[in-house]
């Protein structure tokens, strides 16, 4: 059980790399203080496809590789600590089977101890959570699905 999410969900696991300030070219103004995990990229793309299968709905690719967003440039990060100290660390990560989406994009829930233990380092707290997107919704399709707000847990 995974006390974080608070559900039972997190049935497989992958190894993943901590990388700190990944190069995300123009995509992000805000591209200091990020802390992400890695993972492999056909995670994402076998859980496009049964996306594909339950809704016929195909997504796009997101515009970055797929990761876990443990830190995203919060102006509450603590710069006093030294930065960078897991970078390129391998790491356990375990994912969920189900999806879940909102009106922009499609993830799968995630967690590592890692995650936790870095944003407690530079104390950046609260209720985020450990996620993989593996997709977004083209432009035309954001009506087609409403967002995913009926998960019960058990």
């Amino acid at each position: 059980m995974n006390l974080q999410l608070r559900h039972r969900c997190l049935q497989f696991k992958t190894e993943g790399t901590i990388v700190y300030d990944p190069d995300r070219g123009s995509m992000k103004k805000n591209i200091e203080h990020w802390a992400v995990i890695t993972i492999e990229p056909d995670i994402a793309a076998y859980y496009r496809q049964q996306f594909y299968q339950r809704y016929g709905i195909e997504l796009d690719k997101p515009n970055w590789d797929v990761h876990c967003s443990v830190l995203k440039g919060y102006t509450n990060t603590d710069t006093s600590k030294p930065w960078g100290w897991l970078d390129k660390q391998p790491v356990e990560l375990h994912y969920t089977h189900e999806l879940f989406w909102n009106d922009s994009h499609v993830w799968i829930n995630c967690y590592s101890a890692e995650f936790f233990k870095i944003r407690e380092y530079y104390n950046v707290l609260g209720a985020d959570q450990g996620h993989l997107t593996i997709g977004k919704f083209k432009h035309y399709q954001k009506d087609r699905l409403k967002p995913f707000k009926n998960y019960n847990p058990d």
